[in-house]
């Protein structure tokens, strides 16, 4: 592979916006946290018939709230998700389409990077490894280093997910940058699981963190391999250089 589709170019601005989207992430679901309901009921004068919630956040500051959802650290990372999942989906019909050669096997990784993130983002938003781990008791029997049920099950999620990444390896570090925010992606998501072992707070911010990595890596690879179509194809440069080129 010619060294130039390796250079970083996307690194410093992916990393930039993954910053700051990790910021935003933060203060949002520190907000959330210290939401408080203080009224719920016809507050407005032009409010009959339903009810809306007067919230207090951080202490201080008070709002109405309609409609009748108080949002959670999951609902927001089960949006995130559902978001890596349209995007994946997006890239594989755009190498479908543009016929890229090159990318046929990004193509197939796209694509199960979409079933995956939306799969992941049903189980985030509705909790159904819990569920399952509520009626599969036995399975602390099976991993005595799970406390819980449902801890065993994310273990087991573990192995198609190694699989994953030894069959799309050389996929997913086709670009530096997308290097950087998978293993940063990885990283959070692990210091999420020690987290939430010991219960710390800190748990939420990792898992909506390594989600906003995640989605970063993903948006690096798939404009990794449209700028490397763009290259070999020659349609990074003007129409004169490109006649030049051919």
């Amino acid at each position: 592979m010619n060294k130039r589709f390796l250079k970083p170019k996307f690194l410093i601005p992916a990393i930039a916006l993954t910053l700051v989207l990790a910021i935003v992430a933060g203060f949002g679901l520190m907000v959330l946290k210290s939401a408080e309901v203080v009224d719920k009921g016809e507050l407005l004068p032009y409010v009959k018939g339903y009810s809306i919630y007067k919230v207090r956040v951080l202490d201080r500051y008070e709002f109405y709230v309609e409609p009748d959802y108080k949002p959670e650290s999951d609902a927001f990372n089960s949006f995130v998700l559902v978001g890596i999942a349209f995007i994946s989906l997006t890239f594989a019909i755009v190498i479908q389409v543009l016929k890229i050669e090159s990318a046929k096997k990004a193509f197939t990784f796209f694509i199960c990077m979409f079933f995956g993130a939306c799969a992941a983002a049903a189980d985030e938003f509705l909790g159904i490894h819990e569920s399952l781990g509520h009626n599969m008791q036995f399975l602390t029997d099976w991993v005595p280093i799970a406390e819980r049920p449902d801890d065993a099950i994310i273990m087991f999620y573990c192995i198609p997910a190694i699989l994953f990444v030894a069959f799309f390896f050389r996929t997913l570090f086709a670009s530096k940058a997308a290097i950087v925010l998978f293993v940063a992606a990885v990283i959070s998501y692990g210091a999420g699981a020690v987290a939430d072992g010991y219960a710390l707070y800190i748990e939420e911010y990792c898992e909506v963190l390594a989600s906003i990595l995640l989605i970063s890596g993903v948006l690096s690879l798939g404009i990794h391999h449209i700028r490397k179509w763009q290259i070999e194809t020659g349609r990074h440069l003007s129409p004169q250089r490109r006649m030049q080129a051919f």
